[in-house]
């Protein structure tokens, strides 16, 4: 994988870590193995959760 295809994953990848953190979720686990869209759906559910 090149960088300029791979850089967009991890910067995904480090946006659903960091919103998972800021929003008190613990145990969630992304792994830069995860396609784009099961980052988007991992992001999504730490939303869900978080609006109760």
């Amino acid at each position: 994988m090149n960088s300029e295809r791979g850089r967009p994953a991890v910067l995904l990848h480090d946006a659903v870590l960091r919103y998972a953190q800021h929003s008190g979720v613990e145990g969630i686990e992304v792994s830069l193995s995860l396609s784009r869209e099961n980052a988007i759906a991992v992001a999504m559910v730490v939303r869900k959760d978080d609006r109760g």
